[in-house]
């Protein structure tokens, strides 16, 4: 599969649960998100190098999403000057703000 279908995918996830779509929704997020575990990883086939799923605009993306599942995961590996700069930059919402807050508390 192609990384910008993921990308694609991941996009439409930060949007939220569809009306009457919930069930879809839900297993795309299960799929690339699970609750327990590690996300899906994927490896280049030209040098069998790991892909990077996540680049930093699509945890931009992810961080100002309303899904917690999808902030937590953005939140993960970003450090804090990087948040600082999405956060003068871009802007977040408060309840993005709050959890990213809590990562960052040592």
């Amino acid at each position: 599969m192609h990384v910008l279908v993921v990308h694609a995918m991941i996009i439409l996830l930060t949007y939220g649960p569809p009306k009457g779509g919930e069930t879809e929704y839900q297993d795309l997020l299960d799929t690339w998100f699970p609750a327990e575990g590690q996300p899906p990883s994927a490896f280049l086939m030209d040098t069998s190098e790991e892909a990077l799923l996540l680049p930093d605009w699509l945890k931009l993306r992810m961080i100002r999403s309303h899904v917690t599942r999808l902030v937590d995961t953005a939140l993960q590996d970003i450090e804090a000057n990087q948040l600082l700069l999405f956060v003068q930059s871009f802007g977040i919402p408060v309840a993005s703000m709050g959890r990213s807050l809590l990562r960052l508390a040592p």
